[in-house]
């Protein structure tokens, strides 16, 4: 029986397969498969932080603290469309999508900051919406770094079943 050696940590695994940078295949699989949970988590938490923002903005400009001086639809159009441009690319998991997802959210950290520190009266709303466009930003960022590092990973992976080797 065949079996190669890691030269690093001494392990081998079924197949006597090596990993590019001296890791055994086995534990590339086991490395993919705890970056694809922390994807699937990143994910999810990006989707609440973002519903949960689209909720309390039509919630805000609705019923809690409408405003007084322009017309109700006028803040929700401006702060809703922009969100809305993002929802089919969140739900597919697109890349793209959840890198300026990440840019976007930081506009709605700055209008939270500016109401949390300029309105006493609907602070509780700021501090939501901070917590919220936070938890969008981090969310979304998690996401990309979890599945370029997966992607590395399953790559070569991809390759010799491709290569027949």
């Amino acid at each position: 029986m065949n079996k190669a050696k890691n030269d690093v940590s001494g392990e081998t695994d079924e197949n006597g397969q090596i990993g590019a940078s001296g890791e055994t295949v086995h534990s590339r699989q086991l490395t993919a498969k705890a970056l694809s949970t922390r994807v699937k988590y990143a994910r999810w938490i990006t989707l609440a932080g973002y519903f949960l923002l689209l909720a309390l903005i039509l919630n805000w400009f609705a019923w809690l603290a409408p405003p007084e001086t322009v017309p109700r639809a006028l803040p929700m159009i401006i702060l809703v469309v922009p969100l809305m441009f993002a929802l089919r690319g969140l739900l597919h998991g697109r890349m793209y999508t959840h890198a300026w997802v990440s840019l976007l959210s930081m506009l709605y950290f700055a209008v939270g900051v500016d109401v949390a520190y300029n309105r006493s009266d609907q602070r509780y709303l700021g501090l939501a919406m901070v917590g919220f466009s936070l938890m969008l930003f981090f969310g979304s960022v998690l996401f990309n770094y979890s599945m370029k590092k997966r992607n590395k990973l399953i790559e070569p992976d991809d390759q010799s079943r491709v290569s027949g080797s």
